[in-house]
């Protein structure tokens, strides 16, 4: 909004108006009550206990105290420590502090208040004479001769106390420079900020500008101080999130790519600092000939880009005389680190969106393909996924392979490999390297299915770097990383990593190349939010049927009914609750309103799309009733009405919808208490008595998902965990913050006992035993602990306070302590009530003190309960600040087993230290030894220790002597054992349980070490054929029924075969069409095949598979089925038809 169209808005807007009279009236109560405890006249008579912040009785009303926060109203003088005012008393050091100046407290506070009192008579003085300049050099002597003197910002506003209508309430040299700034007053001969100096000139400056004004000279200066604020609160606000951000956001005009490549240079330096010919390489490497500059090799191909550049961001980077050579450098007082990959990712959706549009623009372009490219295996963690970022390319190893740009053709290439290397013949990733892949092709980088790390632009020809076969990948391709910073699935449109399972991924279909195109640049990402809005015939709201909703934009969750938004539509048809409709938003549009109280408030319309309705209307069930009480009321499970608009999560979405989601599909695993899993108990209880067990089976068969699922279970039985779903809570349980002195807070650790001043049968129908509590310490900034309340109130008959003599309390209650912690004040910003109060327009710098509401340690009238989650929230972060109890992420720990996994890696080892630069060895704790002294010091929780691969590593070297203390009988102090590198004694709790996983198809369980076996319980898992998702027909192929079919021929060829059949998870969750099963045979089920069978392919095609896949002549797996949907399904059917 312009200035001028501002201060008209306030001089005519009725609203406006009394939104500053009220705080005008409420700063003239602060201020009269300052001057009525210390006036003018009286202020060398007051006493240095009157005067000091931390004054621990009457604190509230102290000299100091009234100028930073008991005027707030009035005006704020920022957040610098309590030294601003010379002297405070210190509650931790129960003494006085005071400027280091000064020989004592009784010095420096005589030396200040003798000073404060000489500046408001020189104010005085001022008002009378009308003489700014000598006021100014009077005040700027008083403060800049002496040392430890308190700053303009105290004296300013202690000044304007007094003389409340004569002076502008602005307190600093930064805000009246940016008030000088807006209304263009000039200010050259002025200081910019050194302590006193030219404040008050400046400030006559500004008011003769205001008394000038054609509407601003009828404003009083407190009237003109609070618009006048609030325009500068605004503006410093905007320009504080980072000049640079803004550009990149709002001003950039691109003609070219040329702009967010050189930002993004800059910003990806360490130095912030490049040269021309580096941007010139880049410009090169990024617009393959069709730029419009000169090149960096100096050939001329227009105007020189540079220039343009140059004159573009003149306001952000520094760049040399003339455009030849030399060092570019960012102008670092207009960028934000902070905000660095926010601007590099724009700066990398900005090159990646006039990449794609260029090339499309150009219809002689032969286009660019979009490649899914993994670095590494899974099984390898994604081994080179730091050398592809840190180099700037991709690629695949298949070293042995050598130079493949030798061979003009692909199949060159191939023939060479199939001649050479014929037991690498299935092995195309190397040939796609160097023949497939092209420049100003896309890259997305992805871990699998699971993740998308980052997208590129492909910028070089084939290269081959030769290495070693176990350094490092020989065939590459070098690539300019877009930064647009790692996506998980979840957060994806559905289906869009479908088939990213090989090491290289070509996308083939429009829509999903769309969608992808849609993820880098952000320009139609579908949200994950799910929503049910509630739409009566007679709302008040003017809503159209199928077509639009309209609800205010203050309510809770309003923000997240955005773009994208899945929603269902819910109304009353016969008295009844009825699901009518479902569908998506398309957009939401804002507008000003009046309500009936003639306030305004922002209405918004969110317009629907794809909206279908219910073939008929769904009852809402009591069941489905009660979930969404459960969502809206977590406290208590009811209220009085649902809200118009409630978010629920992705499971009651398709509960209602009538979908069946699978595991990976669900918010969470969470288990029902309620109604446990009659499998999963049994193997709790099995666990229980045992403390370890194996889940082993055949490939695919859900072992780590089995694992995790259990793991789940029994955390879920711990008294705190986060692994506990959300449950109805009975009414009479609540959960409290209570505010206590360090004193109060001493008194009931020790007596564990709480007192209130309301009688025993009004406190009762408020706190209920079985409640709890956290307690929060004034002076330390710190919650201390939490206890529940035990038995019932009564009337206190003895005293528990040092002030029961002032105080009467009432009742008492007894406490039941849970955990004691120390947690700072600031977890509270974490908290859904922190988030909801906040976005409901609660003033930022209130929200805190208002959650603490309290009188003197005992509940206020007021008083809340918090949510189950907020409470939660504050103490799980409880172990990482010593706290006794573990917090609910360190319940549990996984590792994976392999062949050079050790004892030291396990238990404990000597590792190296770097310390005053020399080396030294240290003992270091590994995992297991780790989760063993988590769970000691908690014996009132589970934990879980999760073992992938266990059968991988040698388990009695990785256990070693505690092979034998991991027996359920044997978990106790009293056979502990002393660690060879610490010297420590050792022994594990029996609040610990193990659980491994075991691939058969890797090695039996009878190969196992009879040790191990005797001391594991072992779960077999082997193919599901019940499963839902298996009963499902992808163009009329049968699941179930297909790897039914191939299981069967798998068994026939032996007993051994047993354990190395397929896993009913290869056909679950990715396998939704006729391609998915393609590529699920291509990459995962037939080189699984061929690793059983020895690549013994007559074995396979007239055993397993058939002709269709394999030819046994020519020892190969033919390729026209991986290309062909026709001459797969052909070749499936088959199976079928063989069983």
């Amino acid at each position: 909004m312009e200035l001028e169209q501002y201060i008209k808005e306030y001089d005519t807007n009725e609203d406006k108006k009394i939104i500053i009279n009220e705080k005008i009236s409420k700063a003239k109560r602060e201020q009269e009550f300052f001057v009525s405890l210390f006036p003018r006249s009286k202020i060398n008579d007051i006493e240095i206990l009157d005067y000091v912040l931390g004054k621990s009785d009457g604190k509230d009303k102290t000299f100091s105290y009234l100028i930073e926060f008991g005027s707030t109203t009035f005006g704020k003088i920022g957040a610098a420590s309590a030294l601003k005012f010379v002297v405070y008393y210190s509650q931790k050091k129960q003494k006085y502090d005071y400027s280091e100046q000064f020989k004592s407290h009784t010095e420096a506070y005589d030396t200040t208040i003798k000073l404060i009192a000489q500046c408001v008579n020189e104010a005085a003085n001022a008002i009378e004479s009308k003489n700014w300049k000598l006021f100014d050099f009077h005040i700027s002597q008083l403060i800049e001769l002496s040392d430890g003197t308190p700053p303009i910002a105290v004296i300013s506003k202690i000044i304007a106390m007094y003389f409340p209508d004569e002076f502008i309430r602005i307190w600093s040299h930064r805000w009246l420079n940016n008030a000088l700034d807006i209304f263009q007053i000039k200010r050259e001969h002025l200081s910019e900020g050194q302590k006193a100096a030219g404040f008050y000139q400046k400030m006559e400056q500004l008011m003769k500008f205001k008394n000038s004004h054609k509407i601003m000279q009828k404003w009083s200066n407190a009237y003109f101080s609070y618009v006048i604020g609030a325009y500068l609160k605004s503006k410093i606000e905007i320009e504080e999130k980072s000049r640079l951000l803004n550009f990149l956001k709002f001003k950039m005009k691109m003609k070219a790519n040329y702009q967010p490549i050189v930002i993004k240079m800059l910003l990806e330096d360490p130095n912030h600092t490049i040269t021309i010919h580096d941007i010139r390489k880049k410009f090169d490497e990024l617009n393959f000939d069709r730029g419009n500059f000169v090149s960096s090799t100096g050939k001329a191909m227009g105007n020189d880009a540079i220039d343009s550049v140059k004159k573009a961001l003149k306001k952000y980077v520094q760049f040399p005389e003339g455009t030849s050579d030399g060092d570019v450098i960012l102008i670092e007082k207009n960028y934000d680190e902070s905000y660095r990959d926010e601007c590099l990712k724009i700066c990398g959706q900005k090159i990646a969106k006039w990449h794609i549009d260029e090339i499309q623009r150009d219809k002689l372009q032969d286009g660019f393909t979009i490649w899914g490219t993994q670095p590494g295996s899974r099984d390898s963690d994604y081994e080179y996924l730091d050398e592809f970022l840190k180099t700037n390319s991709i690629g695949c190893g298949w070293n042995k392979f050598g130079n493949l740009s030798a061979f003009p053709q692909k199949s060159d290439a191939w023939e060479f490999i199939r001649k050479e290397y014929p037991e690498e013949v299935n092995k195309q990733t190397a040939t796609t390297f160097s023949h497939d892949i092209k420049k100003k092709d896309i890259i997305v980088l992805t871990k699998g299915q699971s993740e998308i790390i980052d997208f590129g632009i492909v910028i070089s020809d084939y290269e081959y770097v030769s290495k070693e076969e176990e350094e490092s990948y020989a065939h590459r391709r070098r690539v300019v990383w877009l930064n647009r910073g790692s996506i998980k699935k979840e957060n994806l449109p559905d289906g869009l990593m479908s088939g990213m399972v090989a090491t290289i991924n070509p996308m083939r279909e429009q829509e999903r190349i769309d969608s992808m195109i849609d993820v880098l640049l952000e320009e139609k990402i579908e949200t994950k939010n799910y929503f049910i809005i509630t739409s009566y015939p007679d709302s008040k709201y003017g809503d159209k049927e199928g077509k639009e909703y309209e609800f205010p934009s203050h309510i809770p969750d309003a923000k997240l009914f955005e773009t994208g938004t899945n929603f269902i539509v819910q109304t009353r048809i016969d008295d009844q609750n009825h699901f009518v409709g479902y569908g998506k938003v398309k957009e939401i549009t804002k507008k000003q309103v009046t309500n009936e109280k003639g306030k305004s408030v922002t209405m918004c319309t969110a317009n629907y799309s794809q909206y279908r309705e219910f073939f008929t209307p769904k009852l809402r069930t009591s069941e489905i009733k009660d979930k969404m009480q459960w969502i809206a009321f977590p406290n208590t499970g009811n209220g009085v009405i649902l809200p118009s608009m409630l978010r629920i999560s992705h499971s009651l979405y398709g509960e209602i919808m009538g979908e069946y989601l699978t595991h990976n599909e669900t918010e969470s695993d969470t288990v029902n208490l309620n109604n446990p899993d009659p499998h999963l108990e049994k193997l709790y209880k099995i666990l229980d008595r045992k403390k370890q067990i194996i889940f082993y089976g055949p490939p695919g068969t859900g072992k780590t998902f089995s694992a995790d699922k259990l793991k789940d279970y029994i955390l879920s039985k711990n008294p705190i965990s986060s692994n506990n779903p959300t449950k109805p809570t009975l009414l009479d349980s609540q959960n409290w913050i209570f505010v206590t002195s360090e004193e109060h807070w001493n008194i009931l650790k020790s007596k564990k006992v709480w007192g209130s001043i309301a009688k025993p049968e009004n406190i009762r129908e408020k706190i209920h035993p079985g409640d709890k509590v956290i307690f929060y310490v004034k002076g330390s900034k710190l919650f201390k602990g939490s206890f529940e309340f035990q038995d019932d109130w009564y009337p206190s008959e003895s005293g528990i306070w040092t002030d029961e003599s002032t105080v009467d309390y009432k009742s008492q209650i007894n406490l039941k302590e849970l955990e004691y912690f120390d947690v700072d004040i600031n977890i509270l910003k974490e908290t859904e009530s922190y988030k909801s109060k906040l976005e409901n327009g609660w003033p930022e710098n209130k929200i805190i003190s208002l959650m603490l509401r309290s009188t003197n340690g005992y509940p206020a009238n007021n008083a809340t309960p918090i949510s189950e989650t907020d409470y939660k929230k504050i103490c799980s972060v409880s172990s990482s600040v010593g706290s006794t109890i573990v917090n609910n992420q360190n319940f549990s720990k996984n590792v994976t087993f392999h062949q050079s996994y050790s004892y030291e890696d396990f238990v404990e080892g000597i590792r190296p230290v770097i310390k005053s630069d020399k080396v030294v060895y240290e003992p270091k704790d590994g995992i297991f030894k780790e989760i063993c002294e988590f769970a000691k010091n908690d014996s009132k929780n589970k934990y879980v220790l999760t073992i992938d691969e266990i059968n991988r590593g040698n388990v009695s070297k990785i256990f070693g002597e505690l092979i034998t203390l991991i027996e359920s009988d044997k978990r106790k102090e009293k056979y502990q054992v002393t660690l060879p590198y610490t010297r420590k004694l050792f022994w594990i709790p029996e609040n610990l349980f193990i659980i491994g996983t075991m691939n058969t198809a890797d090695r039996s369980i009878a190969q196992l070490d009879t040790a191990l076996r005797r001391r594991f319980a072992f779960e077999e898992l082997m193919p599901e054929y019940t499963l839902k998702d298996l009963a499902k027909s992808i163009d009329g192929i049968s699941l179930k029924d297909l790897l039914s079919t191939l299981n069967s021929s798998i068994r026939a060829e032996g007993p051994q075969f047993r354990d190395k059949q397929i896993g009913h998870s290869y056909f679950m969750d990715d396998c939704k069409n006729i391609e998915d099963l393609r590529t699920i045979f291509a990459v995962e089920i037939i080189p699984l095949l061929q690793d059983y069978f020895y690549h013994d392919y007559k074995k396979l095609e007239e055993k397993i598979l058939n002709s269709d896949f394999i030819d046994s002549s020519k020892d190969e797996i033919k390729p026209d089925w991986k290309t062909n949907d026709e001459i797969f399904k052909a070749a499936i059917n088959k199976i079928l038809a063989s069983n």
